[in-house]
């Protein structure tokens, strides 16, 4: 073969690993009661879902990022074991379901960015007080919490869409945590009679007073320096 040969051959093999390279993850690639790693950013679709709760696990690690263009009112509850980040987009709702969490903390490491439709919380009382990680919401997102639990927000709170409360109990708290010297700052709306604000660290709140409603408590060293006054407390 002579050298012009040999580097066609080169660039032919180099174009396809490229291609391959590109190729979407494809769900469908593993089979029912698979326990699933994904090493690469993943997107799924409400055709996908099914598929995806058929697994005996689903594993993402911290750099990975799964979106969920969800359209239709859909569910995840096949297990899960990460430390990435999950993506709502699509005009749907996505709810998170107790048997996708193995403990209380199964989410703790995980970031949620919601940028349109909804994202619930477990709406059952199976599992204690749930934490998360970082939840960033968007003016077209949702966020709910727990209707008789709570929902700790352990990296902050940031963004400018809504919070919606679905407590049923005086138990349901929105808790949010943010340690890092730069605040989290959150200034969409909370809505629904009854939710609890907590918040431990540089938490921010700086929505006007027409975007709060239920009861707010600043708690634990909260620091409401940008949100004083626009929260009834």
């Amino acid at each position: 073969m002579n050298k012009t040969a040999h580097v066609r051959c080169f660039l032919s093999l180099a174009a396809a690993f490229v291609a391959l390279s590109a190729q979407a993850f494809n769900w469908s690639d593993y089979s029912e009661g698979a326990d699933v790693l994904v090493s690469e950013n993943a997107t799924a679709t409400d055709y996908d879902m099914s598929i995806i709760n058929s697994y005996s696990k689903l594993r993402f690690n911290f750099g990975t990022t799964i979106t969920f263009d969800i359209s239709g009112d859909v569910f995840l509850s096949c297990p899960v074991a990460a430390t990435g980040t999950v993506v709502k987009c699509g005009t749907g709702t996505l709810t998170i379901t107790a048997s996708a969490a193995e403990s209380e903390e199964t989410f703790k490491d995980v970031d949620f960015e919601v940028k349109a439709g909804m994202l619930k919380m477990p709406q059952d009382s199976l599992l204690s007080d749930f934490t998360v990680g970082k939840v960033t919401i968007d003016e077209d997102g949702t966020f709910m919490t727990r209707p008789r639990r709570s929902i700790i927000i352990a990296g902050g709170l940031w963004g400018s869409g809504i919070v919606t409360n679905s407590a049923t109990t005086k138990d349901s708290q929105l808790r949010v945590n943010n340690q890092s010297a730069t605040p989290s700052v959150f200034s969409g709306r909370i809505l629904g009679n009854g939710i609890r604000w907590f918040s431990n660290g540089n938490a921010h709140l700086t929505g006007m007073s027409s975007n709060f409603s239920g009861n707010f408590e600043q708690n634990e060293g909260g620091d409401f320096s940008e949100g004083c006054g626009t929260v009834a407390l």
